[in-house]
């Protein structure tokens, strides 16, 4: 007995440290990440700021990683550089887009920050071919598909690892792929590094001034618009304006939507124009707050200024609920009561007149609204029946009417119905066209003619088949008022 038990307990103990293992295994799959730090890649260049606009890579540029095995596998063309994943901004392409880093051809070393490491496959360098279209998403048309770099691993990499590799020669802006494939997963790291060679036409560093502010000094309501105005040396220009509208109450904060027209700054990139802060590395980015505008040092523009231009206020307007199509009074010269609520959109001097059938004015008030609402309760005395007419006029602060409201109701008396007798009172009186009130119900009823009037007198205490409204043949004998 004790053999076994010292079985079960070692078979326990290795099924506790395989489960250890596979979580340990499964731990390694889900946190495997990694980019290329140097030279710097796309992604990375993003974190750093060198890179502008690029989406939430900025913060995580380990994790673009997409099916294994490129080129026969891999991201579809056109998404390489995201590897097909959320980061859609790394696979905007033209001459002008990124940040180059200068290139020469010959031995170079490419170092990888491993962030979480995993059995690696291999890690393999591809480069843009001689006659490639900067200005087209990156497709395998572009490369060269065969790795001009290949390093084989078949291990787990150390955090920082760097491979020595043979750069082909090139002149001016190419895009390095660097792919690094998971051993025992479907996944693979991508990193695009845009490089410049010697030789090229590449672009110059542009240098900026600043011309102008968006300043963060007042909230904005929806509909309203930002606009920009630009200057030169001999007044303002016409044209290159950026404006925006604001949609939404959240985006007319004071701090947001500064950096709503900065974007949108950036994304027209009139004359060169861009907008945000500038950080240590040079970098424009839109942030929240106040945001400057820059253009290139080169510009003739002088001076940029923002207007803001308010939404129209919405037209005057008087909203009148709670009124009754009808009122009942019991006769002639009784009081009702009237209530009701009045409604603006605007700052409006509320006055408020009720006119009787004869066109006499019975009762009258006056509330201050600014885009508010108030209840009235009037009691209306010596009611006459016919229509009578509310008037609502909204005047504005200077006592110019702006709308006036005209809204009619009726009064009318309360029906009596009368009786000549409270049910079984005087029974042997019933006959045809006899009335009676049914004191169990409040109804009244009215004797059947001939030949069905004789059952109106038929009742006693327990014979009630023909009691008006409650006996059991009621019906042929009355009719209900």
């Amino acid at each position: 007995m004790k053999y076994r038990y010292f079985n079960v307990v070692v078979l326990a103990g290795f099924a506790k440290m395989a489960l250890l293992a596979c979580t340990f295994l499964l731990t390694q799959d889900v946190l495997a990440h990694g980019y290329v730090s140097s030279p710097e890649s796309r992604s990375y260049k993003c974190r750093l700021n060198k890179n502008s606009n690029c989406g939430s890579i900025r913060w995580e540029p380990q994790s673009v990683e997409g099916k294994k095995r490129f080129p026969g596998g891999g991201p579809v063309d056109g998404k390489i550089a995201s590897g097909a994943t959320r980061f859609t901004q790394l696979d905007e392409q033209t001459a002008s887009r990124w940040h180059k880093t200068p290139m020469t051809a010959g031995a170079k070393q490419f170092s990888w920050t491993i962030t979480a490491p995993h059995l690696a496959r291999d890690f393999r360098y591809f480069i843009t071919k001689s006659n490639w279209n900067p200005n087209q998403t990156l497709r395998r048309s572009a490369f060269e598909l065969t790795p001009f770099c290949t390093v084989t691993y078949n291990a787990l990499p150390a955090k920082q690892i760097t491979h020595n590799c043979t750069v082909p020669q090139r002149t001016g802006y190419h895009v390095i792929l660097a792919v690094w494939d998971v051993a025992n997963t479907q996944g693979a790291f991508y990193q695009a590094i845009d490089v410049s060679f010697a030789g090229g036409v590449t672009p110059p560093a542009v240098t900026y001034k600043d011309i102008g502010d968006i300043n963060a000094s007042e909230d904005l309501s929806v509909g309203d618009k930002a606009r920009t105005r630009l200057f030169n040396s001999t007044g303002e220009i016409t044209g290159g304006n950026v404006e925006i509208t604001i949609g939404t109450t959240a985006q007319g904060h004071r701090n947001m939507w500064p950096a709503a027209l900065a974007r949108a700054i950036n994304s027209a990139n009139s004359n060169g124009m861009r907008a945000g802060q500038r950080n240590a590395s040079g970098a424009i980015t839109p942030v929240s707050g106040k945001n400057d505008i820059f253009v290139p040092t080169s510009s003739a523009l002088t001076r940029a200024e923002v207007d803001i231009i308010k939404a129209p206020p919405p037209p005057p307007s008087v909203n009148v609920t709670g009124l009754q199509s009808a009122y009942t009074v019991g006769k002639a010269g009784d009081s009702f009561k009237l209530d009701f609520q009045v409604m603006t959109q605007n700052q409006l001097d509320i006055e408020y007149q009720l006119f009787n059938p004869q066109n006499t004015q019975v009762a009258q008030g006056t509330a201050k609204l600014n885009n508010s609402s108030t209840s009235v309760a009037l009691t209306v005395n010596n009611a006459a029946t016919g229509n009578y007419s509310l008037v609502v006029i909204g005047k504005l602060a200077n006592g110019t009417t702006a709308v006036q409201r005209t809204l009619s109701f009726k009064v009318q008396l309360r029906q009596v119905k009368t009786y000549q007798y409270v049910f079984p009172n005087s029974l042997s009186s019933y006959k045809a066209g006899t009335v009676v009130l049914q004191s169990k119900n409040g109804k009244t009823y009215r004797c059947k003619p001939f030949p069905y009037s004789g059952w109106c007198k038929q009742w006693t205490a327990s014979a009630t088949h023909y009691e008006p409204g409650v006996g059991s043949h009621w019906s042929m004998a009355w009719d209900e008022l």
